[in-house]
């Protein structure tokens, strides 16, 4: 266990090339915090225990590309030297035993606080209606309340606290407010939670003594009324939409990820986007335009070529693709990527006096996206449309907006590292058979600062008013992507049209 514990703690200091760049922008160091997991080992009585201290070590990576490895393998990854056949094995063994501990403490899903907190303006909400029951029938009924603090520690604390045990990749960073968050934060229903309410009171509140917990996952309740709203039962019924508006000239295209499950084999892999791109010239040829929106609120990624290939359908010039991505200049990264066995001048050692002491290797790889023959030759603004939700794939494309004047980000920062990158590579430990997901580019391209690496915040960022906040998270159950509700609801939609 101490040997796979230092070859981990060794991958992740010279293959993971976020660490020095969060180190400088937050002064918070993960890799000294991992270290200080290997005193646990001593307490480790059985396999799987030590499997959840690597699975944990991962989830302090903070990157939603950082995990510990469940089945193999997509067809591009590298996977010589990995026992493939193990992965799975150990996954299921490990998922298995932790529903049994969490049987035996009585930790199940439903032993917790039925909700994720949403984080608002720097502080933890409970968004929506709860009404609370004890064992007499007393019912307090909270709405939209401000998490003060769980079990006597601000919930910040608390947050930070047991950032290992929430969903990987849930941790951001706030850059207004200087301070990490979670978008995925829980806590049992015990213990004293003290909130302040929609209208000021505040309530110490012994979760013990309530034994009903009934949550309506509303503010406005009416909209499930309204019928300008038709409610998801799910997020999988939401599909890619393209729309004209005629009034204002706007052709809407909506992008709930970045594939077209119709369209999509391993043979045609690159053929991703395929409909929707189609569906843009068939909707917008012969249109006048005025604005072009592409949005990717909520978009969890995919691949590249989605984007790529809709770009393609609209613009009227070539637009160049030059990221400059980056590796750590490891030996361990030198001889993953092969760098004796490429073209050695297209491979240049980059340092940054703002980033001491680390060293990375990148090549060029610049190409460009030559419009369709039968596009829509538009040559004007294409805004991309951003909110917190924004993951891998999606995000991509709001990084691409900083490379080219036509298009322009607009939206909210997501507080995740961003910008290019390539699939993330599988590493694995050699007793353990711990299989895990590294990626190991970083996106270098018109840096000047370590922040500026970060690559998520939008060029026009818009401040949500606590209120629209809430019934932005109100809207997001319900089919947004039509004119009447984009013109009526959309905080952000609104704000676009007020943009020349």
């Amino acid at each position: 266990m101490y040997e796979d514990f230092d070859e981990l703690v060794f991958i992740l200091e010279n293959a993971n090339p976020q660490l020095p760049v969060r180190k400088v922008v937050t002064g918070y160091s993960q890799l000294d915090s991992v270290k200080l997991f290997k005193a646990e080992i001593d307490t480790i009585q059985n396999y799987y225990q030590f499997i959840k201290l690597l699975d944990y070590v991962m989830r302090y990576m903070y990157d939603i590309h950082a995990f510990m490895a469940t089945q193999c393998c997509n067809p591009w990854t590298d996977t010589t030297g990995i026992d493939t056949k193990i992965i799975n094995k150990i996954k299921t063994g490990y998922d298995n035993w932790i529903r049994e501990m969490r049987e035996k403490t009585r930790q199940t899903v439903s032993a917790y606080f039925p909700c994720n907190p949403s984080y608002i303006d720097g502080d933890y909400y409970l968004y929506g209606l709860y009404t609370l029951k004890n064992k007499e029938k007393d019912t307090l009924i909270l709405k939209n309340v401000k998490i003060i603090s769980y079990n006597n520690s601000p919930y910040n604390d608390y947050v930070m606290k047991n950032s290992h045990r929430f969903i990987n990749g849930g941790i951001r960073w706030d850059f207004k407010r200087n301070q990490y968050y979670c978008n995925f934060s829980a806590f049992l229903i015990n213990g004293e939670l003290v909130v302040e309410n929609e209208n000021g009171d505040i309530h110490a509140i012994n979760l013990n003594l309530y034994n009903s917990i009934d949550v309506i996952q509303l503010s406005d309740t009416s909209l499930s009324h309204n019928p300008d709203f038709k409610y998801y039962n799910h997020l999988l019924n939401r599909e890619n939409r393209v729309l004209y508006f005629e009034k204002d000239k706007i052709l809407y295209v909506y992008l709930k990820d970045m594939q077209d499950p119709e369209h999509i084999t391993e043979e045609t892999l690159k053929e991703f986007g395929k409909g929707t791109a189609e569906k843009v010239k068939e909707i917008g040829n012969g249109k006048e335009i005025n604005k072009i929106i592409i949005d990717v609120r909520g978009n969890k990624g995919g691949g590249d070529a989605a984007w790529h290939n809709l770009l393609k359908t609209i613009v009227a010039d070539s637009l160049i693709y030059d990221p400059k991505v980056a590796f750590l200049n490891t030996e361990l990264m030198r001889q993953r990527f092969d760098v004796k066995g490429k073209d050695s001048a297209i491979i240049e050692l980059q340092t940054f006096e703002w980033l001491p002491g680390t060293e990375y290797l990148f090549n060029y790889d610049p190409f460009y996206f030559v419009p369709d023959s039968n596009s829509l030759r538009y040559k004007g603004k294409i805004y991309v449309f951003q909110d917190g939700d924004v993951y891998s794939a999606g995000h991509s494309i709001t990084s691409y907006c900083r490379h080219v004047e036509q298009l322009i980000s607009i939206g909210e920062p997501t507080g995740l590292l961003a910008g290019f990158g390539t699939a993330p590579i599988l590493f694995q430990l050699k007793n353990s058979k711990f299989s895990f997901h590294l990626e190991p580019l970083i996106d270098l391209t018109n840096v000047n600062s370590a922040l500026d690496i970060y690559q998520d915040i939008p060029e026009i960022v818009i401040e949500f008013p606590f209120e629209e906040k809430i019934k932005y998270l109100d809207y997001r159950k319900f089919d947004m992507q039509n004119e009447n509700c984009l013109y009526k609801y959309d905080y952000l939609f609104k704000k676009v049209l007020e943009l020349e």
